[in-house]
């Protein structure tokens, strides 16, 4: 479902945006660094903007019906200072017919504030694979491997064929500085219908959150960056004060066969449904 560049590349694959890899979580300006772009092809000359996320260890692990993983993580600044720590517990679920991962993440300011100013660059993304993107219609100009802008040209479209859906009955390139309280990606990849559902929590600060998806494949939830999002309409300036918390819970949803609206609308119901009286999501 996801992009293999920049860590095992496939053939055909746009050489774009090196640090849009897999599915994460992070954003564009904490405290004024940027968290979003970092990546190992950042030019020297950018790095002191940059913070950089630090895996520091694995609390619990399990199998069985549903796979659990908890893990602990810095948010460290230039000078090495941690701005906050993360707790995140991912769930891992899947049927005959579908997988779901959930994702709780709290993060905690340390002894500063933190301010995650409206920003363009978040927060919750994946980078799909090229099946899924929309197709090209033009040539674009995106950030090469080495960090620079690269020239692209209209690519070949052959088996390229995903179309984003919103639960406001958005599509395609409209979806892009809406909000939604989910965000549906869907297309053939190998001859088989897919879907991917990214939902957002009722719960979740800046909820529902603005997409930050576009038709080269970036499928991103950002609560966050309102101003940017929103062409200044919406301002939140989301901050966190110093000992406090704030924690955002979202949920990816991979169906075979697709999904239509109505059971997009339907599985988040009762996604946020159980989140609401405090339960686990089935």
């Amino acid at each position: 479902m996801t992009r293999g560049y920049p860590l095992d590349p496939r053939p055909g694959e746009r050489v774009d945006h090196p640090h849009q890899v897999g599915l994460w979580f992070t954003y564009g300006d904490v405290n004024g660094i940027d968290f979003w772009n970092n990546s190992d092809a950042v030019a020297p000359e950018r790095r002191p903007r940059m913070g950089t996320i630090v895996h520091r260890r694995v609390v619990r692990a399990e199998g069985g019906d549903a796979g659990v993983l908890e893990v602990e993580a810095d948010w460290v600044m230039p000078d090495g200072s941690v701005v906050l720590t993360e707790r995140t517990r991912f769930v891992f679920r899947g049927s005959s017919r579908d997988r779901s991962i959930d994702r709780e993440t709290t993060l905690t300011a340390g002894n500063v504030r933190a301010a995650m100013t409206d920003n363009k660059e978040g927060m919750f993304g994946l980078r799909v694979a090229r099946a899924l993107e929309e197709p090209a219609a033009k040539p674009e100009v995106l950030v090469g491997a080495d960090g620079s802008p690269m020239p692209a040209p209209v690519l070949d479209n052959t088996g390229v064929n995903g179309e984003y859906l919103t639960s406001e009955g958005l599509k395609g390139a409209a979806v892009w500085g809406t909000r939604a309280r989910w965000c549906l990606l869907a297309g053939d990849v190998g001859g088989e219908r897919v879907s991917i559902a990214v939902f957002d929590a009722p719960s979740n600060p800046g909820h529902p959150t603005y997409w930050h998806a576009r038709g080269y494949g970036l499928f991103a939830a950002n609560p966050l960056g309102q101003k940017a999002l929103s062409g200044g309409r919406d301002v939140l300036d989301f901050a966190i004060a110093p000992g406090e918390s704030a924690t955002f819970r979202y949920r990816v949803l991979i169906a075979s066969g697709g999904l239509t609206a109505g059971q997009a609308e339907d599985a988040w119901r009762a996604w946020a449904g159980r989140l609401e009286v405090g339960g686990s999501a089935p």
